[in-house]
């Protein structure tokens, strides 16, 4: 049966009488999922073992209190119980913490009241943990237990390793001797209970045929010398029971004899760290969850076909035997899922309080960014941004959304309007698009360090693939502040940051000619000002509701689109057309009557056929009996 790492490091449980009755004030500021896997009972039904972690900060200690759950989710009856409990507490003085983690648990003849599971007692010194349904174990050794396994044809002959010690006992645990002094158990073969498979001190694939009693290597090179025991842990049988497939981050590698020195071959390369399950039922399937992607190979892994996919990163999947199934988990999500991308939700977490004070919307905030922009070849220009939530509207999809004017800064204080939700369940920013008759995401506030958002936040024709590159604690202000900082990996990339209580922090955006930079300088949310809510910019002209203007395109250079902003005094016919060098016309942007006031369009459309080469174009407005033309640079 697959092992896995259920806690991240070494998580532990309050106390020694293993009690998980502490109530905390407070409600956990970070609440996720961080393991699933899966077993068949006897009767074919399907349990699904999930992992939730959650933390608590520590008035008493820098480090965060936490509390760590496994849940065994009977699909057939629908039924979800707590199966075991994790999770640490430490106190500010003495500089003490007690607790548990939890590596790995076993069931004997896959009944889920029979189990027996391994882990790390924390207190003033780690000792090993090991304990059976019914009774605990003594466990030697220094440090904690990595992993624990059943024979399979022996119920009563168990195995378990600590960071370098092979034990075994033929007796069902209550007795342990030591098989070797260099072999970190990874898994006992299900056909075979005399073959099994470990990591030596240096990372090498360890193989043994007797036991553990004598080893050879069975692979000293897919691994690079990689030790981490973590990340070598999937480890699997074919039906056949000759295959063996084992994943190195995010690369598999298959043996088609037993694993015998030499013969692990790397047959696929993915994009992100794989998790993996196979059939039990049927040999040759195997099923790989490659970043939010689910695969499936029917020839050992020669060839791998998609299989379905999910909105966010999976972190662990569990393939029902004999069915076209595949149960999987994202930090905050239980899916099933079936071929041609059948999702079916089984469990949500939603987000924890705190998450959505990343970005705070209520009427009266307001931010004040400076701004520089940095063209090649032409001046700086710096000015100024206002942000602010001026008041909330129902949009024609009948969902409220906060209005927010966005002042400046190009090229003198204009406005832009945005249309902005939150929703407080998953924790995600969406933005009304009237141009494109709906709601687009702009921020998942719920992602994990790691995971891609196509977000719209920065281009309307299509989102941009955005990474969480950090969560992570800053200095602003002369104060802390928790952080989501935010890149895309596009041609012209986009950066920002996310401060907690604060908002939009930074905003950088690299282009092929420059940068364009925004940075806070004062705020005031919730009533409460921070920093410098006076900052005074450079330009701080205001264009009036009277005047006839036509504003330079934003931004330019561009690819692949543009807007352009203008304001006409009064009711009146408006014409924009956009040029190329020799005065042919390439698109008509505006021919109608318009109400007075700003205006912005995109160019080109959404939609739109127009088919543009590298080099300048103008932009002509006629209004009013006035006529005003800017020139636009676009680069492929």
């Amino acid at each position: 049966m697959r092992r896995v790492v259920v806690l991240f490091g070494l998580l532990i449980l309050f106390g020694e009488i293993f009690s998980i009755s502490l109530v905390y004030a407070q409600s956990p500021y970070v609440s996720r999922y961080s393991d699933l896997r899966g077993m068949e009972d006897k009767d074919q039904n399907t349990h699904l073992f999930y992992t939730l972690y959650e933390a608590y900060k520590n008035p008493k200690y820098p480090d965060d209190n936490s509390i760590v759950t496994i849940f065994n989710y009977d699909i057939s009856k629908n039924i979800v119980t707590p199966f075991l409990y994790a999770g640490y507490s430490c106190d500010a003085y003495p500089f003490y913490c007690t607790g548990r983690s939890i590596q790995d648990f076993e069931f004997w003849n896959n009944d889920p009241s029979k189990y027996i599971f391994c882990g790390t007692s924390s207190g003033m010194d780690p000792s090993p943990l090991l304990e059976r349904y019914d009774r605990p174990l003594l466990a030697r050794g220094l440090g904690g237990v990595m992993n624990v396994e059943i024979s399979k044809q022996n119920d009563s002959l168990l195995f378990y390793s600590t960071n370098s010690y092979l034990f075994k006992s033929t007796d069902g645990g209550d007795n342990w001797s030591i098989t070797s002094n260099n072999f970190r158990l990874l898994s006992l073969s299900p056909f075979n209970d005399s073959l099994i498979f470990g990591l030596s001190n240096r990372g090498y694939l360890l193989r043994s045929s007797d036991g553990g009693k004598t080893t050879d290597i069975a692979d000293s090179v897919h691994n690079d010398g990689y030790s981490s025991y973590y990340n070598l842990l999937n480890f699997f049988f074919d039906k056949d029971s000759s295959h063996i497939y084992w994943t190195v981050r995010n690369c598999l590698y298959v043996s088609p004899c037993s694993g015998k020195p030499g013969s692990f071959v790397k047959v696929f390369t993915g994009k992100a760290n794989l998790k993996e399950s196979v059939d039990t039922k049927r040999s040759g399937r195997i099923y790989l969850a490659d970043g939010s992607d689910i695969l499936f190979s029917e020839d050992f892994g020669c060839s791998f076909k998609p299989f379905g996919s999910l909105d966010k990163d999976i972190i662990g999947i569990y393939a029902k035997p004999g069915k076209d199934i595949v149960y999987a988990a994202t930090r905050n999500g239980i899916f099933e899922v079936t071929p041609s991308s059948s999702v079916k939700t089984l469990k949500i977490l939603y987000a924890p309080e705190g998450l959505t004070s990343y970005y705070p919307l209520a009427i009266g905030n307001k931010w004040i960014y400076s701004f520089k922009d940095s063209t090649a070849n032409q001046p700086a220009f710096n000015s100024t941004m206002i942000r602010e939530v001026s008041g909330d509207t129902t949009m024609q999809n009948g969902k409220k959304y906060f209005v927010i004017r966005e002042t400046g800064p190009y090229p003198a204080k204009t406005y832009t309007m945005f249309y902005e939700r939150i929703d407080s369940i998953e924790a995600k920013i969406f933005r009304y698009i009237s141009d494109k008759s709906g709601e687009y995401l702009v921020d998942d506030l719920f992602a994990d360090m790691g995971d891609t958002v196509l977000s719209y936040r920065f281009n309307y024709s299509g989102p941009l693939k955005t990474v969480l590159k950090n969560d992570d604690m800053i200095k602003y202000w002369d104060a802390s502040y928790a952080r989501k900082h935010f890149e895309s990996d596009s041609l012209v990339s986009w950066k920002y940051d996310l401060l907690q209580g604060i908002g939009v922090s930074h905003i950088e955006n690299i282009k092929v000619s420059g940068s364009a930079i925004y940075t806070l300088e004062g705020c005031s949310v919730g009533g409460t000002t921070y920093g410098n809510i006076h900052y005074v910019g450079v330009d701080e002209k205001i264009s009036r509701a009277d005047k006839f203007e036509l504003f330079q395109n934003y931004p330019n250079p561009f690819n692949p689109a543009t807007v352009i902003k203008y304001n006409i005094p009064a009711a009146c016919f408006v014409s924009l057309k956009v040029y190329d060098p020799l005065g042919k016309e390439v698109a008509s942007l505006v021919d109608e009557e318009q109400s007075q006031g700003m205006h912005e369009v995109t160019f080109p459309k959404t939609g739109s056929e127009v088919s543009l080469s590298s080099g300048i174009y103008f932009y002509t407005i006629k209004a009013a009996g006035q006529s005003q033309t800017h020139k636009m640079l676009y680069l492929k």
